[in-house]
């Protein structure tokens, strides 16, 4: 961080909490949950399985392990202040119109289904989460496109859309993802994106 994205230490220092554990590890989760002896009062999760050539090393539950560890640590916790909740969550799983451009579908519905699947549960949990009521704040379930390493285009160049008029591209970057998420959910009020599954693109 200090040198591929120009992090000012003191920023790290500050800001920045390392916990050793894993996110099955509903210790180590909870431990993540409190900073500074406070309860956190936004969760953005990024995880997810990087596929590779052996499918037999896909680890097919991992989002859904780590956000049931993340929801029952919550539980546990009780925080007085309930935090908002944001998960990126990928699209082609979608129940409303196509997301995924023509050329990429056999990818996604078919080369990426167990992947897919993992997401689905994880938007499940989450949305039964909300509507039991004393866990979370709300929730955002952002959808990119696909993943890559691209140069970023910037805040004003994503297109973003929504479940039932998704915006549809093939691929956003990594940066450009992390860069929406931060001004609009967790630098940002959240409001106006509660409960929703915004796509974006590039």
């Amino acid at each position: 961080m200090l040198t591929s994205k120009g992090v000012p230490k003191q920023t790290l220092d500050n800001n920045l909490q390392i916990i050793q554990g894993d996110a099955r590890d509903l210790g180590a989760v909870k431990k993540n949950l409190v900073f500074k002896n406070q309860p956190v009062v936004k969760i953005m999760s990024g995880i997810g399985m990087t596929p590779t050539l052996n499918y037999k090393k896909w680890d097919k539950t991992i989002c859904q392990d780590s956000m049931r560890t993340t929801l029952q640590a919550l539980r546990e916790l009780n925080f007085e202040k309930k935090p908002f909740l944001a998960v990126i969550s990928t699209t082609g799983i979608s129940e409303g119109p196509e997301d995924v451009p023509f050329w990429n579908r056999f990818l996604y519905h078919q080369l990426l289904a167990m992947p897919h699947a993992d997401k689905k549960v994880v938007d499940q949990l989450v949305i039964e989460a909300a509507e039991e009521g004393g866990i979370i704040d709300g929730y955002t379930l952002p959808r990119p496109s696909w993943l890559t390493d691209k140069p970023s285009i910037g805040m004003d160049k994503i297109r973003v859309g929504s479940v039932e008029q998704p915006a549809v591209g093939y691929t956003i970057n990594r940066d450009d993802v992390g860069l929406w998420i931060f001004e609009e959910l967790l630098k940002a009020d959240p409001s106006k994106w509660k409960g929703k599954w915004p796509t974006i693109t590039s």
